[in-house]
């Protein structure tokens, strides 16, 4: 069941939540550190980074006048530019919205992944429409999954990934999940 972000941790030891995903490390405020999640072994690597339209994939830093992202996530890079308004946020429920705001031209950039921005693409017919800005700091991560309640479960997850990467790699690959 998708849930808000910003609510996401008070529900996970309120709500008897058992299991997150995606879950990963950086994004963790010092309350949910406290939380003793036992994380899995990465379930996909991933790029951290600035999305642009094709048009614009040399832009700079410093040409960036905008934002768009999932509500309750905060574009990390770009948080000092924010909060001095030299950088406009626009936050949305859906990564849908958040690519039409780039076609259209309403932000310049945003931070969702890749694979979900492609997805989206695909759906309306502008494949290749978005790449990465390699001239802005981007990074790698990895996508877990985590549990507060259950580390067995996740101990037997890194078993299946491990013995079965085959398999992971197939799946990965049926559904055009492309990693860095």
């Amino acid at each position: 069941m998708p849930l808000p972000v910003k609510r996401f941790d008070k529900w996970y030891l309120e709500h008897n939540i058992d299991f997150k995903f995606p879950d990963n490390f950086r994004w963790r405020s010092d309350q949910s550190n406290k939380l003793g999640n036992t994380c899995s072994e990465p379930i996909i690597s991933l790029t951290a980074g600035t999305y642009v339209l094709r048009k614009s994939k040399d832009i700079d830093r410093r040409d960036v006048d905008s934002i768009v992202t999932i509500r309750g996530l905060h574009p990390t890079l770009l948080m000092r530019e924010i909060s001095k308004n030299k950088v406009t946020l626009y936050e949305e429920s859906t990564p849908l919205a958040i690519v039409r705001h780039l076609l259209t031209g309403n932000s310049i950039v945003t931070n969702i992944d890749l694979n979900v921005i492609n997805a989206n693409l695909i759906k309306l017919n502008k494949e290749g429409e978005v790449v990465l800005a390699e001239g802005i700091f981007h990074e790698q991560y990895s996508y877990h999954f985590s549990s507060i309640r259950y580390p067995e479960i996740i101990t037997k997850l890194n078993q299946f990934l491990t013995q079965n990467k085959a398999l992971v790699d197939e799946v990965k690959a049926k559904y055009y999940l492309s990693e860095p």
